[in-house]
């Protein structure tokens, strides 16, 4: 899943009273003599107490679901926005039981079909109790079946259409014509399967399904599977049967019901790939179909496993929560994730896509076919989606729109933060209280998850760690994996025996935070390089869960760097039990290229020495260093616990920087200080110096430059890339005074610009004509009257 997930929970806290005690008779007799008994309302149960038990597991289902979706004027009322539904699970039977337990939530199970046979005999069903408090359906049999023995079990049901955005809900819209339509769409991650169907809903569950659905005529259904046919089943309905799923967990289960349109393409082995959307935006789905296939193509190679299905859809839908779901052969987006066009979407919109089509790609892989034992482990799903992404994203579009640069801001940036915070929690922590699955759906999971893997394949190398992750999908596919299993296997494949892969992982996997490392000259002949757990405000206090790590907020740190003038990036290990003491002479800078997941902090000395390297020749650090420097400066200044002196002295080699990575990072927290500074008139030099940097931001991004590193749609180019057009746009406009500078976001290119970001450009060049104290002098910022009015104010 790409966007953290909004979830509530109606749990509350526990009263620690047995589970009879929640029970309220309300009993229904079915003409079988079968007992439904439905639960009271619920408190707070710990998540221990509702996991199902290991006594059955499911080998595959077999599902038939009819679905009444509204706006069909033939479709009665009362039955509008329901569902009817039927299934029959064949599960193994692991130990002799009388008591089958399965998840559902919200259904109604009212018919006498429900049956369970073994082994060619009938059992008969004593009672079935509905516990919506577990969300869990008790069967309880008249004889108990026999381990080792297969089981099938069927179920009648029916529900509601959710207007909650999870389990199977309606998705309401109105066209360009001003009709209102509506679309069935499903999304169960974590545990909102059991709220369409009752299944086993747990990821480590993992089964078979095979599907069919009943829609309504004049709409088209989608599911996991690729279609086998569809048939008339009367005037008014329609059956779609699909073809059998690999073995997969339930919360991978989807379907979508509309009346949307698609564009198609094959992949060089033949995966059928369909992008979907409304038929007045399908003009908007080529460019995701494009890149769902280069990227597709290049994952197949990079993990050596084929894609698991013959066909993949991505669907965009026009209302969807979780942002984008990787339901394994049907990819369910936000229209705003899915779909782009250079006449009407910003290039931000374009790379979006491609960062987001990537992520679900990933997931196929990890997730779909290998998938977490459970939801404690999420940052195996998600930190590995979303480091691949930036992989997959930089294939799609050939490297032009520089993902990986972007990756340290929207990625390692976000991870920091966070990381640094009193919301903080480790990648791997075990919870019992439900609405902490919520907090595993995050940036730590993710983000500081991506850092953590990207930190890891540096360190081990990357084809040993290319071959640790085949080998990792190899031996768990169709099956489930924890932590442990990784860092096993890649221990494995390591060329360095006495790595310690395992007890490395541990340290930066089940404590939250991270370190500064402190560089402080000993003497003209030594450096020391010690530890403390970085705070973005000391004062902050851990969750009491998170408070007293086995590791005492303590790591081994690996350390890359590069000394005195050298392009040389050497390799040293920072224990964490004792500082390091290095014999060096020189000025020494850690973390190049930014692999490790920490911050570093030197003393006024060592800094000045590095500043003075940067402006004799900035260019024998990589971008990536030098955006490294920038970042850490200011925030161990923000944290106190170095000063300002060391980051301002920083910006005066910028006089020399052409890359835009080190100005994005300069100017955020330029812009940040002059909020701070603007009232203090101590400041006012501090001021003076700021505006003139960013005054420089634009004119030093050279057309030269930009044409060489930078090009994207040679159609709807602009001057200046587009990751630094916010900055450019915005405060060149607003230090427009200087001609130069205005003519650096002029409206009159001689360049063709496509028209929305000509959008872009107007709505920077209004926003700051609002607030500016300056006077525009340039005849080139000034906009007609007539078209201020069709202007976005604000720049996403």
């Amino acid at each position: 899943m790409t966007t953290e997930l909004s979830m509530s929970t109606e749990l509350s806290m526990t009263t620690g009273l047995p589970l009879s005690t929640y029970i309220t008779d309300m009993t229904t007799k079915l003409p079988s003599q079968t007992t439904f008994t439905t639960m009271g309302p619920p408190k707070y149960i710990p998540v221990s107490q509702s996991r199902l038990p290991t006594v059955a597991e499911p080998i595959d289902y077999n599902l038939t679901m009819k679905v009444f979706l509204p706006g069909y004027g033939y479709v009665a009322d009362e039955r509008n926005e329901t569902f009817e539904g039927e299934i029959d699970i064949r599960m193994k039977i692991l130990k002799e039981v009388n008591q089958l337990k399965l998840n559902a939530l919200d259904l109604t199970f009212t018919n006498s079909k429900c049956a369970l046979t073994t082994m060619g005999k009938t059992i008969a069903i004593e009672s079935i109790i509905v516990n919506s408090t577990l969300e869990i359906i008790e069967i309880n049999l008249k004889n108990s079946l026999n381990e080792g023995t297969e089981a099938v079990l069927k179920l009648v049901f029916e529900g509601h259409l959710s207007y909650k955005k999870k389990g199977f809900f309606f998705d309401k819209y109105t066209d360009s014509a001003g009709k209102e339509k509506y679309n069935a769409v499903t999304q169960f991650e974590p545990s909102y399967a059991r709220r369409m169907v009752p299944c086993f809903d747990e990821p480590a569950f993992k089964a078979n399904w095979t599907v069919t659905v009943i829609h309504p005529k004049g709409t088209v259904a989608l599911s996991n599977g690729i279609e086998e046919k569809t048939t008339k089943i009367d005037k008014n309905f329609l059956r779609t049967n699909f073809k059998t799923t690999p073995k997969m967990s339930s919360y991978l289960l989807a379907i979508f019901i509309s009346d949307f349109k698609f564009v198609e393409g094959k992949t060089n082995r033949g995966i059928v790939l369909r992008v979907w959307a409304r038929g007045e935006k399908i003009k908007e789905a080529e460019y995701a179909l494009k890149s769902g296939i280069k990227c597709l193509e290049a994952f197949e190679n990079y993990f050596k496993i084929p894609y698991a299905l013959p066909k993949l859809d991505l669907v965009a839908s026009v209302n969807f929560n979780s942002g984008a779901m990787e339901n394994w052969g049907l990819n369910i987006y936000i229209e705003e994730l899915l779909l782009y066009h250079p006449d009407v979407h910003q290039l931000t919109r374009k790379s979006e896509v491609a960062i987001v089509v990537a992520h679900e790609l990933a997931h196929q892989w990890f997730g779909n076919l290998v998938t977490l034992k459970w939801w404690e482990y999420v940052w195996l799903n998600e930190g590995f989606a979303t480091y691949i992404q930036v992989i997959g994203s930089d294939i799609i579009n050939d490297g032009k729109l520089r993902e990986k640069d972007q990756y340290f801001i929207n990625t390692m940036g976000i991870a920091l933060e966070v990381d640094s915070s009193n919301i903080a929690h480790p990648l791997t922590f075990k919870y019992d209280d439900p609405s902490y699955v919520a907090t595993s759906f995050g940036a730590i999971s993710y983000k500081k998850g991506a850092c953590f893997i990207r930190m890891l394949r540096k360190l081990i190398g990357e084809k040993d760690f290319d071959k640790g992750i085949q080998d990792y999908l190899k031996k768990f596919q169709y099956s489930n994996a924890e932590p442990m299993d990784l860092f096993r296997i890649l221990e494995e494949n390591s060329w360095d025996p006495k790595l310690n892969i395992t007890y490395f992982a541990l340290q930066w996997t089940t404590q939250n935070g991270f370190p500064v490392l402190n560089v402080k000259r000993v003497n003209e002949t030594h450096v020391t390089i010690d530890q403390t757990r970085f705070k973005m405000n000391k004062n902050i206090t851990d969750q009491p869960q998170y408070s007293n790590p086995r590791f005492g907020f303590k790591w081994d740190v690996p350390i890359w760097y590069q000394g005195g003038e050298s392009k040389e990036i050497r390799f040293d290990w920072l224990s964490r039990d004792e500082p390091l003491i290095w014999p060096i002479r020189t000025h020494v800078v850690l973390n190049s290229d930014s692999f490790g997941y920490y911050r570093v902090n030197y003393e006024e000395g060592e800094f000045v020495k590095i500043v003075n390297q940067l402006l004799k020749n900035h260019e024998i650090y990589s971008v990536i260093t030098r955006f490294r420097l920038i970042d850490d400066a200011f925030a161990t200044a923000a944290a106190e616990i170095s000063n300002y002196t060391n980051p301002i002295r920083l910006l005066e080699y910028l006089k020399n920087e052409k890359e835009y990575l080190p100005w994005i990072s300069a100017n955020s927290y330029m812009i940040k200080l002059l909020k701070n500074f603007e009232i203090d008139l101590e400041m006012t030099p501090i001021r003076t110096v700021l505006l003139k940097l960013i005054s420089m931001s634009p004119l030093k991004i050279s057309d030269d430059f930009i044409f060489g590193h930078y090009l994207d749609d040679a159609n709807y180019l602009t001057t200046v890339p587009y990751p630094l057009r916010e900055i450019v746009y915005c405060h060149g406009i607003e230090l427009g005074d200087d001609h130069k500078n205005a003519e650096k976001v002029s409206l009159g290119e001689p360049r063709k610009t496509g028209t929305c970001e000509l959008g872009r450009i107007e709505a920077a060049t209004v926003l700051i004509l609002g607030i500016s104290r300056q006077v525009i002098s340039s005849p080139r910022v000034w906009l007609p009257r007539s078209r201020i009015g069709d202007i976005s104010i604000g720049i996403p």
